[in-house]
């Protein structure tokens, strides 16, 4: 099995426990805007700064690929902005999940025209298979079609971005080492977030961040750091792989949304007894349409399968 694929697989998983949790950070209401979550993911990633000592740190002398690293960054907080904006307004995070795979029809595509990147036809009849998964959930009875487009929309410009975001990386990734690009692209992320909230984050909301931030520290740091954990085998298996394969295995990561959702879910009633009906609430939301997620996910471990060939 190559490295890259259980880089792909060990990244889904990890991402399937943030995405669980930033569902319950909105339900009880820890956040209230999506900026605020944004903020919080975009600045802690200054934690993979830590590394640096260890693993050095050599500025690329091509002016354009340290331009291509920040930018690809940039776009990752932009994506994660709409991300949340998904979130915040639609709480069946293994529905947001499936839609996450509308990058396999768009981050394939970017790498044939910018890096030239060619597939065998398994392998594309593997991602198509992926693609059709995503959209059996459209057909359900229990989708709410008005809502789901509008979330769609919102996950369709998020995909757009981190699709090109993640190109970028890639392109970045043939020219300088892999601690080198993923540094810049990390830059990118942290001064992004930081010129945004210059730029767009008012007071009002800026003091409420700074009185959140204080009180929930430690498990914004816990959850940012299992955020950074995902990220970097993310990007180690971009490294490593073929960027439209990589997406491909991850596009399984709604059925690990659901696992850990049973799992976190189970661990409440044990431990807190005070959160269990919130978390039932959450547990819940992500069982609607499940007939047809189990369809999509059906499709989506065949296609995984023979990404992974």
């Amino acid at each position: 099995m190559s490295a890259w694929f259980i880089f792909a697989i060990l990244s889904t998983v990890v991402s399937a426990v943030v995405q669980v949790i930033d569902v319950y950070l909105r339900e009880d209401r820890i956040f209230v805007d999506p900026i605020e979550p944004t903020v919080v993911s975009g600045l802690m990633q200054a934690m993979l700064w830590i590394v640096i000592p260890f693993v050095g740190f050599q500025l690329p002398g091509n002016t354009w690929i340290v331009f291509l690293a920040i930018f690809g960054g940039i776009l990752h907080i932009l994506s994660l902005f709409f991300y949340f904006r998904a979130v915040f307004s639609f709480g069946d995070i293994s529905l947001i999940a499936i839609l996450w795979n509308l990058l396999l029809a768009v981050v394939p595509l970017l790498a044939y025209l910018f890096l030239g990147e060619l597939l065998t036809i398994g392998e594309y009849v593997g991602i198509v298979m992926l693609f059709a998964g995503a959209f059996f959930i459209t057909y359900s009875k229990d989708t709410d079609n008005r809502i789901f487009f509008r979330v769609a929309g919102l996950m369709l410009v998020a995909v757009v971005l981190m699709s090109i975001s993640i190109v970028c990386l890639k392109n970045v990734y043939e020219y300088t080492s892999y601690w080198n690009g993923y540094l810049l692209y990390n830059f990118g992320i942290v001064g992004g977030t930081a010129l945004g909230c210059l730029l767009f984050l008012g007071k009002k909301t800026g003091r409420r961040l700074r009185k959140t931030t204080q009180k929930f520290l430690y498990f914004f740091i816990f959850v940012e750091f299992l955020q950074l954990v995902g990220d970097s085998l993310s990007n180690r298996a971009t490294s490593l792989g073929p960027a439209s394969l990589v997406t491909a295995i991850e596009s399984t990561q709604s059925f690990f949304v659901i696992v850990v959702s049973v799992i976190v879910a189970f661990f409440v009633r044990l431990f807190f007894r005070k959160k269990e009906l919130l978390v039932k609430s959450i547990q819940a939301m992500q069982f609607q349409a499940l007939p047809m997620k189990i369809v999509a996910l059906i499709f989506m471990f065949i296609g995984a399968y023979l990404v992974s060939g």
